[in-house]
């Protein structure tokens, strides 16, 4: 997946989660929000 941003751009290797992520919303961006925002829950709830 490539992702542009302001300054440069980002690849990113999709897993088979992304499929079903991007069923509900096809925009590549939305599944990396949801990416991000999964982590970061992982990060808060258990440390890592």
């Amino acid at each position: 997946i490539k992702l542009s941003k302001y300054d440069r751009d980002e690849m990113w290797w999709g897993a088979p989660n992304f499929r079903a992520i991007t069923r509900y919303n096809p925009k590549d961006h939305y599944a990396m929000a949801v990416h991000q925002l999964s982590q970061a829950i992982k990060k808060t709830r258990y440390g890592r």
